[in-house]
Parts: structure tokens; sequence; C-alpha cells
């Protein structure tokens, strides 16, 4: 994941650098289209209906596609960016948070810390991380969901689609889905609950379970389709 993170970093990095009359060419994308470019002064110059927002030294809020938006502001070096049509990145409240979307209808959210990344690849899918520092969430398909929040180092991840993956409330917990129609809880799922550190959920297959909540240091691994498998308290 983290290479799939330096890659759009490395894509941003590269068109803050091209004026705003170039982008919609570097996308692919016959001009005119609608875009926005912000490089950390405020309100970005754009063309058509897409905004974009960034503040902070470092700080980049890029856009191509009607009606979306990136907003990178609240701390240094954050990246936002948005390649496609009615979706939106904020990457906020923090430093060195990165927010990517490539797909229709789409969100994805890093803020409240530092060094969280989300990234969503797919049409009206969400992927949150957050509130804590060093959170991943990540999202390849459509209809699906992944939360890293509420803690450190957590890590949620979903490749397919109407699935969800949730890491929260607890440092290095990992949730991982891989099918359709499947969710992976780890650390614990009531925000207000005690925190479970160290857990891993894992799923391989289409319209199972995985929830490893509250104990520390729990493992659940499920491989297969309709099953549930917990080590819940």
């Amino acid at each position: 994941m983290r290479g799939w993170t330096m890659f759009w970093a490395t894509l941003v990095v590269a068109i803050v650098a091209i004026p705003l009359g170039q982008v919609a060419e570097q996308a692919g994308h016959p001009a005119p289209v609608s875009a926005c470019l912000a490089r950390g002064s405020g309100v970005g110059e754009s063309t058509g209906d897409a905004s974009c927002t960034a503040d902070g030294a470092g700080s980049a809020a890029v856009v191509v596609g009607s009606g979306s938006s990136a907003t990178a502001t609240g701390g240094t070096g954050n990246l936002a960016s948005v390649f496609a049509t009615l979706s939106d990145a904020i990457a906020t409240s923090g430093d060195h948070n990165t927010a990517t979307v490539v797909g229709d209808g789409s969100a994805a959210g890093a803020a409240n810390g530092d060094n969280n990344t989300a990234t969503v690849a797919g049409d009206a899918s969400t992927a949150l991380a957050g509130i804590g520092d060093g959170n991943i969430a990540t999202v390849i398909g459509e209809n699906s969901t992944a939360f890293a929040i509420i803690g450190d180092n957590n890590t949620a991840s979903v490749a397919g689609e109407d699935s969800t993956a949730t890491a929260l409330n607890g440092n290095d917990n990992t949730a991982t889905v891989v099918g359709d129609g499947s969710e992976a809880i780890a650390g614990n799922d009531r925000i207000f609950g005690p925190a479970g550190n160290d857990n891993t959920a894992t799923v391989i297959g289409d319209g199972s379970t995985a929830s490893a909540i509250v104990p520390d240091g729990c493992s659940v691994t499920v491989v297969g389709d309709g099953q549930t498998e917990a080590c819940d308290a």
C-alpha cells in the first residue's frame, strides 16, 4: 500500500509544477475540462466547476473532474487530489496527510493527525484515515469503505465491491478484505469502548466477516465465502 501512496504523491508533485492550462492534457482529457490547482496559497485557480483550496508550506490540492473538490489545509505537506467527477478529497488538520480519489462519487479524507493516508480507486467508495497518526485506509473497488481512525498506525484495506474494512479505537490494528460483500473489523467497533491494540482481521472471500476486537493481539482469518469468525471479548 505504501508503494501505491508514493505513486500518487509523486503524481501530485509533478502536476503542481504544471500550469493549470496543461493539467487536463496531462490527465489525458481534451480541454476544456473542469480542473483546479492550489499550491499552498488559498483558493486555487480553476476551470469549469472544479474547486480546490490549499494552505501551508508544501501543501497542494489538485482536481481534474466536474463537480469535484480537493482541500489540503491546516498543516504542512498535505496533498489532496481528485481525478474523477463528483468526488472529494480532504487532507487537513495535521501534517503530511494525503487523500486521493480516482473514481466517481467517492470520497477520501486524511485528517486530525499526521502522516495519514486515504486512497480510493473506484466509484461510490469512501476511505477515511485519521484521528491519530500514521493511519492508512485504502479502497480498490466500488461501493466499499475503509476506516482507519481513532489511534495510531492502523490499516484498513478493501479490494472488492460492497465491502467494509474498519481498524479503529486502538493502535496497530489491521483490517483487510479481498472479496465482495465482506467485512473485517479490528480494534473495537465501539468508538467509546475500551481500546484494542495489535489486532488483525482478514477476509479473503465473498459474503464473509472477520472480527478481532478488544483483546490485544487477537488475529482472525477467514478464507472462503459466507463464513464468520471472531475473537470478541
